[in-house]
């Protein structure tokens, strides 16, 4: 099947074409108006008027001389599907210039390019005939489709090759502003589209900027990567040819690992550890994570980091883990709008962590208590520093925040919780924290507390504020607020609400601790109180014709 198209070249050349079908793949007459244009950057400029106006360039350098481009280039074109296409046997003095793939799902333009001889064949965007020929697709506006590398997306076949032949066409496709580019170019991130279906993979590495984006109606009926082995990342993060940077958004896609079993360090999503690799500015949005093995995503390191809108689906283990002890940190780095569903263990795991916001989440686990759920476990980490939890609901886990000292400038604010019974701040490691602010928290338990709400008594606590919480017991717990190291000082603790605690606090010196008045409880109509070196000394009312005076330095009523 072969179509003619003939042009005439001057510096301006317009030609009317009919291209006529000889097999069954195409009988339809076309007709069509071509004006090709040279410009002073040594391109032609082509605009193909079939409905709406298309340009497209073409680099004659990259194809065969300026001179003989009207002999070799877009003089022969032809429909094919691409077995025909594979199988030419056909010289570079007789294949055609252009090939239209016509096959289901693969359909597109290819363009010969005679300069290259190594590129393998991916089905995407590379076809190489039986005589060694190759063809490239026209990729539009960097936009790769996965169909087009011949994944079946039945959640049976193994799709890691299509796959991974597809995001390396991505990372390396230039998107054309006005301008349908010929020729891949390395650089510029271009855009993955997976379809609807099944894609059952082993690790694929992403080594560079790339927007991986799925289809479908939702988690229950979208674009899936299926697990293949077990022990291994499903999508792994690397640097891109600078060795350093990153740049990857994933939209809609669902991730499913075929095993619940635990897998050290394996995570769904997960970046390459080293010094000099940054990892920035990874966006994943709008994800769904089901039965991870350990993590559903890790990120070793990175700075400009946005997980949102997404579900974490029934972890055996564990949800999202920031950092790593070993020398990865991650920064500036934003947790929100998210569902957490019957998570085990730890639903944000932070090992090295600056800048962090965890906000307006939902947390909750349905059926028997998962006693070893925690929301936020710091324990352990290298350090914590600048970590704002805020707005966030939570039902039936026990623990909310478990921070070691080495934590600092945290922010608790707004968080609301039901159901719980464990600890809503646990500290430990046996240091002096510094700059927490608890205020405007909600918290009730389901039966008696664990431990105390906010427990740390092998810990200090200095210049924080702990003010305007409510805690609520369903049966009577013994302390509210349990912090006795001699070290807690030079704080503001006061104006908070326990129901069904025998004692609100455990201080070891709670004048030192900043009460604005003693307990209300204590206080009767006409008291009076008298302030004096960080204490608060009630003097009860006195009577009629008494009058204060200083009885060894204390204000007293005479007699």
């Amino acid at each position: 099947m072969k179509y003619l198209i003939l042009y005439t070249f001057i510096f301006l050349a317009s030609a009317k074409v009919s291209a006529q079908s000889t097999g069954n793949l195409r009988t339809q007459k076309e007709q069509k108006t071509v004006n090709v244009l040279r410009k002073p950057d040594g391109f032609l400029y082509e605009t193909q008027v079939t409905g709406p106006e298309v340009k497209i360039k073409i680099d004659s350098s990259q194809v065969i001389g300026m001179s003989q481009l009207a002999s070799k280039i877009n003089t022969r074109t032809a429909f094919q599907n691409l077995a025909s296409l594979r199988a030419s046997k056909n010289s570079l003095v007789n294949a055609p210039g252009v090939i239209n793939i016509t096959d289901k799902n693969l359909a597109g333009t290819f363009l010969l390019d005679i300069k290259d001889k190594v590129s393998l064949d991916n089905t995407g965007r590379v076809i190489v005939t039986a005589s060694g020929l190759r063809y490239k697709r026209i990729i539009h506006g960097g936009l790769i489709e996965l169909a087009w590398y011949g994944a079946k997306g039945d959640g049976n076949t193994d799709d890691t090759r299509a796959v991974q032949n597809a995001i390396d066409d991505a990372l390396s496709a230039a998107p054309a502003v006005n301008m349908l580019p010929v020729y891949a170019k390395t650089g510029a991130a271009g855009t993955l589209l997976v379809p609807v279906g099944t894609f059952r993979i082993s690790t694929v590495k992403v080594n560079g900027s790339i927007r991986i984006v799925g289809q479908g109606g939702g988690t229950y009926a979208g674009s899936f990567f299926l697990q293949k082995s077990p022990g291994s990342a499903m999508l792994l993060l690397g640097p891109d040819v600078d060795g350093q940077s990153n740049s990857t958004v994933i939209e809609n896609i669902c991730f499913r690992s075929g095993s619940p079993t635990s897998a050290k360090d394996v995570a769904q999503i997960k970046t390459v550890a080293g010094a000099r690799i940054q990892s920035n500015s990874i966006y994943i949005r709008n994800c769904w994570f089901q039965t991870p093995e350990t993590y559903a995503i890790w990120l070793t390191q990175g700075d400009d980091i946005q997980i949102s809108g997404c579900t974490f689906d029934v972890c055996p283990m564990h949800a999202v883990r920031l950092g790593s002890v070993d020398s990865g940190q991650v920064q500036n780095c934003t947790i929100s709008n998210n569902t957490f569903f019957n998570v085990s263990l730890n639903h944000i795991k932070l090992e090295n962590t600056l800048g962090i916001v965890i906000a307006n989440n939902r947390f909750y686990n349905v059926g028997t208590t998962i006693k070893t759920a925690t929301i936020i476990n710091g324990v352990g980490a290298t350090k914590i520093y600048g970590l704002t939890i805020i707005g966030n609901e939570y039902y039936n886990i026990p623990n909310f925040a478990l921070l070691e000292t080495t934590s600092s400038g945290v922010v608790l604010s707004g968080n609301v919780g039901k159901d719980t019974g464990g600890a809503f701040l646990y500290l430990t490691g046996g240091g002096i924290i510094y700059g927490l602010s608890i205020t405007g928290n909600v918290a009730m338990s389901k039966g008696a507390w664990k431990n105390a709400p906010i427990f740390g008594p092998g810990c200090g606590l200095q210049s924080s504020i702990i003010m305007g919480n409510t805690f609520y017991s369903d049966t009577v717990t013994n302390l509210g607020i349990d912090m006795p190291d001699h070290r807690t000082t030079n704080n503001i603790i006061d104006k908070n609400i326990f129901t069904n605690f025998h004692l609100k606090d455990n201080l070891y010196n709670r004048p030192a601790n900043g009460q604005v008045i003693p307990d209300v409880t204590d206080l009767r109509r006409g008291d009076l109180l008298y302030y004096d070196d960080g204490k608060i000394i009630r003097i009860p009312k006195g009577n009629d014709g008494q009058f204060l005076k200083m009885v060894s330095g204390v204000p007293a009523w005479s007699n």
